[in-house]
C-alpha cells in the first residue's frame, strides 16, 4: 500500500515513541512511505526551529525519508475549503501521487474523511486498517 505521511506524522514517528513510531516502522518494512517535497521543507524547519535538532542531524534524517520513502514534488494547493494554503499544498502532493490513504493529525483534514477518493486518516485509524489486513 502506498501511504502519504504529513508533517506532524512525521515529527511524532522521529523525534518521540508511540503509535506514530511503531507505524511508521510498519509502513517502511512492508509498504511504501510517500512524503512530498513540500512536507520535507515543513520537516526541516520543525525540527531546527522547534525541536532545535543540531543540523547535521537534519540533514541526515532528510537523507534517510529520501532514500526510504518515495518523494513526490510538490504542486499547486488544491481548492478545499476550510484548510490553510500548506495544507491545501500537503493534501495536492498526495493527490497528486495517488496514494491509497493519507495520514494526519490535522483535524481540519481529517473532517473532510476524503480527498478525490484518497481517505484521510489519524495514525490509529490507518493502524487499525494494517491489522485487518
Amino acid at each position: 500500500m502506498r501511504v502519504f505521511l504529513d508533517t506532524s506524522i512525521l515529527v511524532s514517528a522521529l523525534a518521540a515513541r508511540g503509535l506514530c513510531a511503531d507505524l511508521f516502522q510498519a509502513l517502511i518494512a512492508a509498504h511504501t512511505v510517500v512524503v512530498s517535497e513540500t512536507v520535507l521543507d515543513e520537516l526541516q524547519g520543525v525540527l531546527s526551529a522547534k525541536f532545535r535538532f543540531p543540523q547535521r542531524l537534519v540533514d541526515d534524517t532528510l537523507a534517510y525519508l529520501h532514500d526510504a520513502c518515495e518523494v513526490a514534488p510538490g504542486v499547486r494547493g488544491v481548492p478545499f475549503a476550510g484548510l490553510d494554503a500548506a495544507d491545501r499544498a500537503v493534501l495536492a502532493g498526495a493527490i497528486a501521487a495517488k496514494v491509497a490513504a493519507f495520514v494526519t493529525g490535522d483535524q481540519a483534514i481529517l473532517a473532510l474523511r476524503d480527498a478525490e477518493g484518497i481517505p484521510l486518516l489519524s495514525p490509529r485509524g490507518l493502524w487499525e486498517r494494517l491489522r485487518e489486513e
